[in-house]
């Protein structure tokens, strides 16, 4: 009876409705009738209340519940847009609001400038490691074009340039192998004093210039030795200098898909809450990639897109869902439920109960609640030490630790949330680079010939579908249909 039950309920929903709004609504109703049960009712009493019933009226109830459940599904559905708008950020402008949303939204640009200004600082050291790389592979052939043009310098100056560099290559070999072993491995130096040597280094490759040819014919002797030396230090620095660089690149490539992924392109643009940022980060990437306004061709292209890509992104979209329905469910069941169990509640809470709390909300670095459970740790202690509990201390007790274990929940699940928002909104990132020409094919456009042509295309077709302004013929060009074919044909 009750699969049948549940197959008619189910049958007005697709698969994508039933898991992110029927199987919630159900789940949630159900644990609301349970708790119902035993704390007003109680299961014995319950239990023998339903065997008293004949089976029509038990089919009758078991109908009306999922009736309700049904009906609450459809409400969940048509109602999924706006709780998820509350959860980006769009609030009423109303007076706390407006302010709480605005002290969140500095904090978001805050964030956002100290990344901003972190690239910017990487990418000052990723140019100077560029250039400094770049000079080391460039060094045989700058020093074989500087020989051809250098004479000897014999004398006195041979001997006070020679002990110049001997006074140099020992300095920098006690920076770099302070071991003085021969197999002694290079120490790592921070990057100033790494292209600060690299450069004093070059420097002593030129002034070795006039003595290459000596230390060649005779590696044994005074200049072949520097060389030497010099050699090994200079490859030392260069792998420095390399591997420096793909740690820089490698923090950069990490601080561009932080910035790409969970923020907008301008602080301007900052949401309130991280969900509001992630989808607004992809609802205007393809405005900055293509001047592609993605709200206003979205509805279009999701027509054009074929099954292979729109079955997975309609189960991403389903995942997303789902996740913002448990996180609404949370507070609007969790929160009611809470306040009435502490009321309906005989007793203390057990103390260990709200210590494991604690320890969970704190590994979540969610001090706030993580105080709030240790206060529901402590306060049975304390009564049971110096006096007896009345009803109000035990109901706040039970409150507490209600509510804490409902802002764990809801933490997991805006988490989850926030991914399920990252993983769809690359999913429409990569639905308008794909086929955001599918668009045009269905518009009887012309395919642009370049990158700006298509930019000033797509500006035209977003301010003719937006705004109704007629758009400039050079680049709204209708294409020709053949007669014998009826297929559009593109330039």
């Amino acid at each position: 009876m009750f699969s049948t039950i549940l197959d008619k309920a189910t049958g007005y929903f697709d698969k994508r409705a039933l898991i992110s709004a029927f199987f919630p609504s159900l789940v949630f109703w159900g644990l609301v009738t349970v708790v119902y049960i035993g704390f007003q009712i109680n299961w014995s009493v319950a239990v023998h209340s339903w065997d008293t019933f004949s089976g029509t009226v038990q089919l009758l109830l078991l109908l009306a519940f999922f009736v309700w459940v049904t009906f609450w599904s459809f409400l969940t559905i048509n109602f999924r847009m706006a709780y998820t708008r509350l959860f980006e950020g769009y609030w009423p402008e109303q007076k706390p609001l407006t302010g709480l949303r605005r002290r969140w939204q500095e904090g978001w640009q805050f964030r956002w400038t100290t990344l901003s200004d972190e690239d910017k600082q990487l990418e000052k050291q990723e140019a100077s490691l560029l250039a400094e790389q770049e000079s080391f592979k460039q060094l045989p052939d700058t020093l074989a074009t500087a020989a051809t043009n250098q004479s000897v310098t014999t004398g006195t100056g041979q001997n006070q340039t020679g002990q110049e560099c001997d006074d140099f290559l020992s300095a920098a070999e006690q920076k770099l192998f302070p071991d003085a072993s021969p197999k002694a491995k290079p120490l790592s130096l921070p990057q100033e004093e790494v292209l600060k040597l690299s450069q004093q280094v070059h420097s002593w490759w030129m002034c070795f210039v006039p003595w290459l040819a000596e230390a060649e014919q005779n590696p044994n002797g005074p200049w072949g030795k520097r060389q030497d030396r010099l050699e090994k230090i200079t490859a030392s620095l260069s792998k420095m200098v390399d591997e420096q660089l793909e740690q820089v690149q490698s923090r950069r490539l990490s601080l561009y898909r932080e910035l790409s992924l969970y923020y907008p392109p301008t602080p301007g643009d900052m949401m309130p809450t991280r969900l509001g940022n992630v989808l607004k980060a992809s609802e205007l990437y393809s405005w900055r990639r293509y001047r592609l306004d993605a709200v206003v061709i979205w509805s279009r292209l999701q027509s054009c897109l074929p099954a292979a890509f729109s079955d997975p992104l309609q189960d991403t979209k389903t995942s997303f869902d789902l996740m913002v329905t448990l996180s609404a469910f949370l507070l609007l069941f969790g929160v009611p439920l809470s306040f009435w169990i502490a009321i309906k509640s005989p007793g203390f809470v057990p103390w260990w109960v709200a210590l494991i709390l604690a320890l969970v909300v704190l590994a979540f670095r969610l001090y706030i609640p993580a105080v709030l459970a240790g206060l529901a740790f402590v306060l049975p202690l304390l009564i049971a030490w110096l006096w007896h509990p009345v009803p109000w201390i035990i109901s706040l007790q039970t409150l507490t630790v209600l509510l804490v274990t409902l802002a764990a929940l809801f933490w997991l699940c805006y988490q989850n949330t926030v991914q399920a928002a990252l993983d769809y909104g690359e999913k429409i990132k990569a639905a308008f680079d794909l086929y955001r020409w599918e668009v045009l094919k269905q518009l009887h456009l012309q395919l642009p010939k370049d990158f700006e042509d298509e930019r000033k295309i797509w500006t035209e077709v977003g301010g003719l579908l937006l705004h109704g302004y007629v758009p400039y013929s050079q680049y709204y060009r209708f294409s020709e249909e053949k007669a014998e074919s009826k297929e559009a044909t593109y330039d």
